[in-house]
């Protein structure tokens, strides 16, 4: 919504000092979003008015001509245009060398030089309204149009902005959105009575007088829903005219954004814009009947009935939709647009002046269905004030009778009003108020705020009693709405900042939590796995995939997709879905997922759900999935990142060769991992079979752990050691043994194995030539340190060959 700050400061009597940029920030610090603050007509900085003195061919162009254009200076400027309307002794926009202007209406503003036009100097440009910002203002009739503006009684030479009034206006661009639960602020006199308020300035509002009852046409108005149209009030009047609009109101509608049509309509929009309230009026001749009477029936739609509106489009309406009539057909859509057919005409003389108050409900539904939004159904969709109705009426009527002083009241003022509601009074309590105010108050300045929004008061003791304005009935219900109108008048920036008193507690401890959060972090940062995030729910053909009876989990009863209605018991098999999906274009697929999973099987050691029943067990589950065209240890490699991740969390995992397994396993591949005395998980190679099954193309290995159950083990403490100062010694051996020897193992007596052992690392693992079946080749490096002093190679090779002895004898290897 745009406000002209001129209009405005007629309305609210502000101090010199206070400026448009003043307002804006007051008004956005308590009330309303300002978005922004223009000054009127600052585009037009070198643009004049001219007139055409003279026209002649152009002698390189059949379209352009050569127009001499007086502007107020000594000579008349050389000026080439290509205008489809010149003549001798028109006034006419120029822009001078200097001023910026869009080319042909479109574009952003450049700057006018000197330039030469098909062999001729042009010394300025005659403009089209597009061209300099005026296009709403004076609409084009013809792509080539320039501006006609010979009713104008500036003088050659005399700046546009002064000549149409603009005077660099600040206007005021307020945000709608903003104004939704105040349908009071949808005009200048709501906005004023804020600012007011705001700067303890005096409110300039006159009430218009009483529309005295005139004669000559009978009226007649019923309204068949009463709760879509509380109220409707109308009045004839004869001697208007479709003539154009006084220029004060030209520019004050041109200023808010609205365009002018004629004095008739204009006064409408002009009673809209101040007040908020939209107004409509009906060409007499149209709508009455062959007695010259007119009757107004205010009544639902019938199912799909058409109707054409202002705009020429034909709308198809139903039964919930309201509608203006007469006796014989409907003349406007309520609240929203007029009819074609009723619509103010160059002959018009005498109308039917409509203000009424519509329910917000009913015309939003009508707006929406149709497609058809308009500044009145904007405003009545908000919820109006039904006493806002004759105001509007009596405003509109006080303006016709200014801009036309010979105009007549024909009639009566016709006033259906189902039921007027009653004055709202609310008890404020000072203890309440300074409670949630939060600082001290004088009950006097928190009246002299009510006052000047509006408010009845009165005071009681230590009490204040407030009578709500039927304009504010529809945002203040509560005692809290009024602390609220105080604070934000009185400032919000006067409240300091202080932080609530409460005791600090140490946060419960949540190992389950900061496992969780500890590993993604060292898969995502550290073994480069992406996170996936999936649903919950599964497709039956990966349950039977993995050997999983569909049977045997939980079924939703209205599934998100009826491909997936049931819910996981492992995180395999969406994992390996998202390998298949991923894997084309992307020769590594590595990724792993926090989740819960839900094992029906365990409901009797379910969560209570607060009602009736027990919610299934919902561990939370890790998973993990690693495909790669060019690994050759993808199984090494999924440990490792394993090992490193819990290890980090501090848990320390061993992988055990699996006894038993799933069917979708990799025959003699799967390990079972435990933590401290637990069994908590599995890796595997995934099956042949199962890798065709889901489409993936690769090798995957898919490792699972229970972390509900790796967070109820001993967490071990991390422990911080001086490092020894004394360099370290790195010794290499390869040891072949029988494949069934598990790594793990080997590791443990390799690192108990000596007193100076400080790490050991495997670094290969070989099956194939020169390594009888049945065996494996391990090689390892061995870090040896002493804390005491440095090593010689003397005591690193025997540290090294009693090592080497203890696992020769322990699993019956032998050296390579």
């Amino acid at each position: 919504m745009l406000i002209s700050f001129s209009w405005l400061k007629e309305l609210v009597t502000l101090p010199a000092r206070v400026r448009a940029e003043d307002v804006a920030k007051r008004l956005s610090l308590s009330t309303v979003e300002v978005e922004g603050v223009r000054q009127q007509g600052a585009d037009l900085e070198n643009i004049v008015v001219g007139i055409i003195k003279k026209i002649e061919p152009h002698p390189n162009a059949d379209r352009l001509r050569v127009t001499q254009v007086d502007t107020g200076g000594k000579n008349p400027l050389t000026i080439v245009c290509g205008g489809s309307n010149l003549r001798v002794g028109q006034k006419v926009a120029v822009a001078c060398v200097g001023a910026h202007v869009r080319w042909h209406g479109e574009g952003e503003l450049v700057e006018l030089t000197h330039t030469t036009i098909r062999g001729v100097a042009s010394e300025g440009m005659i403009c089209a309204s597009t061209e300099i910002g005026l296009g709403e203002r004076f609409p084009l009739k013809d792509e080539k149009e320039i501006l006609d503006i010979s009713d104008c009684a500036a003088r050659a030479g005399t700046p546009l902005t002064e000549a149409f009034g603009l005077g660099q206006s600040a206007v005021l661009e307020i945000d709608n959105k903003s104004l939704s639960n105040r349908p009071d602020l949808w005009g200048y006199t709501g906005i004023a009575r804020e600012v007011s308020a705001l700067f303890k300035a005096p409110l300039v509002l006159k009430t218009p007088p009483a529309i005295k009852t005139g004669k000559g046409i009978a009226l007649r108005v019923s309204v068949q829903d009463t709760v879509a149209c509380p109220r409707y009030m109308a009045v004839a009047l004869k001697g208007v005219k479709a003539v154009p609009s006084p220029a004060w109101m030209q520019e004050r509608l041109h200023a808010s954004g609205v365009r002018s049509i004629n004095a008739v309509v204009d006064v409408t929009n002009y009673v809209m814009l101040e007040i908020g309230q939209p107004m409509h009026a009906f060409d007499y001749d149209a709508i009455k009947d062959a007695r010259g009477a007119v009757e107004i029936v205010v009544r639902p739609a019938k199912q799909r009935e058409e109707f054409t509106t202002l705009d020429g489009h034909k709308h198809t309406l139903h039964d919930k939709m309201l509608l203006i009539a007469n006796k014989t057909r409907a003349v406007a859509l309520a609240g929203v647009m007029g009819g074609d057919l009723s619509a103010i005409a160059d002959t018009t003389h005498t109308i039917i002046l409509e203000s009424a108050n519509f329910n917000a409900r009913s015309i939003r539904r009508t707006s929406n269905t149709l497609s058809l939004r308009t500044e009145s159904s904007a405003r009545f969709e908000k919820s109006l004030d039904p006493a806002q109705a004759e105001q509007g009426l009596r405003r509109a009527v006080e303006l016709y009778k200014k801009i036309f002083p010979s105009v007549e009241i024909a009639s009566i003022v016709a006033d259906t009003y189902s039921k007027k509601a009653k004055s709202l009074v609310i008890t404020l309590a000072e203890a309440v108020l300074q409670k949630k105010f939060g600082i001290r108050i004088s009950l006097k300045e928190v009246r002299q705020i009510f006052e000047r929004l509006g408010f009845g008061v009165s005071v009681r003791g230590k009490n204040l009693r407030v009578e709500v304005p039927s304009y504010r009935a529809r945002d203040i219900n509560v005692s809290e709405d009024l602390v609220e109108e105080v604070v934000r008048i009185h400032g919000y920036e006067h409240i300091k900042a202080a932080l609530p008193k409460i005791h600090m507690l140490v946060p419960a401890h949540a190992p389950l939590h900061m496992l969780a959060r500890a590993l993604k972090m060292r898969m995502a940062y550290e073994n480069k796995f992406h996170e996936s995030v999936s649903y919950a729910f599964v497709r039956a053909g990966a349950l039977t995939a993995l050997g999983l009876k569909p049977e045997n989990h939980l079924m939703l009863s209205h599934p998100l997709s009826e491909e997936r209605p049931y819910v996981t018991t492992t995180l395999a098999a969406n994992l390996l879905e998202a390998v298949e999906k991923n894997q084309h274009g992307n020769d590594r697929v590595a990724l792993f997922e926090v989740a819960p999973v839900f094992l029906p099987e365990h409901l009797k050691q379910g969560v209570d759900d607060g009602a009736i029943g027990r919610l299934p067990y919902q561990p939370l589950h890790f998973g993990c999935v690693y495909s790669d065209k060019n690994e050759t240890h993808s199984f090494a490699y999924v440990r490792d990142s394993l090992e490193s991740a819990f290890g980090a969390a501090g848990y320390d995992l061993k992988f055990i060769k699996a006894q038993e397994g799933a069917r979708w396993w990799r025959a003699n591949t799967a390990v079972d991992i435990w933590c401290a005395d637990k069994k908590v998980g599995y890796c595997t190679i995934v099956g042949r079979h199962t890798q065709g099954l889901f489409g993936i193309s690769h090798e995957a290995v898919v490792a699972e752990i229970d972390l509900s159950l790796v967070a109820k083990t001993n967490f071990r403490v991390k422990s911080y050691h001086v490092p020894s100062p004394f360099p370290a010694v790195t010794r290499d051996v390869a040891l072949v043994m029988n494949e069934s020897v598990q790594y793990a193992d080997v590791q443990e007596t390799l690192t108990h194995a000596h007193a100076l052992v400080k790490n050991v690392e495997l670094f290969d693992s070989y099956h194939g030539e020169h390594v009888d079946a049945g065996k494996k080749s391990l090689a390892f490096h061995i870090t040896y340190q002493s804390n005491e002093r440095t090593l010689t190679a003397d005591e690193a090779d025997a540290a090294h060959k009693a090592l080497i002895a203890k696992v020769v004898h322990r699993y019956k290897a032998q050296v390579r």
